[in-house]
C-alpha cells in the first residue's frame, strides 16, 4: 500500500505522521501508525521499495521463528513444532501479503511475539500480576501495544490475552 510508504517517508523526513501527497501536509489518522513507524528506520537509510519489501520478509521469518520456539516451549516434539512453523512458510496468504508493503507481516510477527512472551510467562509458577513485572511481562505489554498500533484488530488479541490471564 503506497500510503504506508508515504507515511513512513513523512516520518523519516521529520514531517510527522502526515500525508505528503496532500497540500499543506495535513496530519492523518487513516491508518494506525505502527507499521509506518516500523518502516521509518529503513526508510531513513534508503528510498528503496524493494528494501521495504525485504523488511516484510524479515517480519515473516521472525514470526515463524517465534512460533517455532513458542511451540517448543509448550513441550511439543521438535518435529511437530517444525512442521507447524514450516507450514507457515507455505501458507499462500501469508506469502502473498509478505511480498506487499502492507501491515500483515509485521502484525503476524508482533502477534507471535505476544504468544512467545505469554508462553514464557506461563512457565513460571507465580501469579500473572507478579509476572507482568518481570522482563517477559514487559515484552508482552509492548507486543500487545505494538499489535494494536499496527492493526486495530490487535484489540482482539489484547482482549484474548486479558481473558487468558483472568482465567
Amino acid at each position: 500500500n503506497f500510503c504506508y510508504y508515504i507515511y513512513s517517508s513523512a516520518l523519516a523526513d521529520g514531517h510527522g505522521y502526515a500525508d505528503l501527497s496532500q497540500p499543506g501536509m495535513p496530519a492523518t489518522s487513516a491508518f494506525p501508525p505502527g507499521y509506518p513507524i516500523l518502516m521509518t528506520p529503513l526508510r531513513m537509510i534508503t528510498d528503496s521499495i524493494v528494501a521495504q519489501k525485504w523488511l516484510n520478509e524479515v517480519f515473516v521469518l521472525g514470526g515463524i521463528l517465534l512460533l517455532y520456539f513458542a511451540l517448543l516451549r509448550l513441550s511439543l516434539h521438535y518435529s511437530i513444532a517444525f512442521v507447524a512453523a514450516v507450514s507457515g512458510v507455505f501458507c499462500p496468504r501469508l506469502l502473498h501479503f509478505s511480498t506487499m508493503m502492507m501491515s500483515e507481516a509485521s502484525f503476524f510477527c508482533a502477534s507471535m511475539l505476544v504468544l512467545y512472551a505469554l508462553v514464557r510467562m506461563r512457565e513460571s509458577e507465580s501469579t500473572w500480576w507478579s509476572e507482568l513485572k518481570q522482563p517477559w511481562g514487559y515484552v508482552l505489554i509492548v507486543g500487545l501495544v505494538l499489535t494494536y498500533h499496527i492493526r486495530t484488530q490487535g484489540l482482539a488479541l489484547v482482549a484474548g490475552v486479558l481473558f487468558y490471564l483472568l482465567i
